[in-house]
């Protein structure tokens, strides 16, 4: 009989366990951004090509999301610079530490846990342009 009950209490330990287990896996789980490139949209972007001026990339992101327990992920910014040809002439590729404003005011939890839905920010990027440089394309990527 005493065998039984321990028999009992060891199961309900392991089921207890297994499932507060399962708990923090799930909280970890919710905890780690999701790379989602199709949850960004780029509202605007402009770049200033005047080469008698510093040029800067203005570019405005926006997080759209169905998941509702998930943060997304910064992604980084790819911009290619081309020549009236329509030719790459440069690239950069710049990550979220890189082109997100320090004057966020969620940065740091931005950089770490992901960006909540229905967030928009907005950069300006200081760039050097070559002068042969005649349009440009944004692309959000991750690796």
């Amino acid at each position: 009989m005493n065998i039984r009950r321990l028999k009992i209490a060891v199961l309900v330990c392991l089921i207890f366990c297994f499932l507060f287990l399962s708990y923090l896996l799930f909280n970890e789980w919710r905890k780690v951004p999701r790379k989602d490139p199709t949850a960004w949209r780029i509202e605007y972007a402009d770049l200033s090509l005047d080469k008698s001026a510093s040029s800067t990339l203005k570019i405005q992101l926006r997080v759209e999301t169905t998941l509702t327990l998930k943060r997304i992920a910064l992604p980084n910014l790819e911009l290619i610079l081309t020549n009236d040809r329509g030719n790459a002439i440069a690239y950069t590729e710049l990550t979220p530490k890189e082109w997100l404003p320090p004057e966020i005011k969620n940065r740091n939890r931005y950089l770490f846990r992901g960006v909540p839905n229905e967030v928009e920010i907005t950069a300006e990027i200081p760039l050097r342009i070559p002068e042969n440089a005649t349009g440009y394309q944004v692309q959000i990527i991750y690796h």
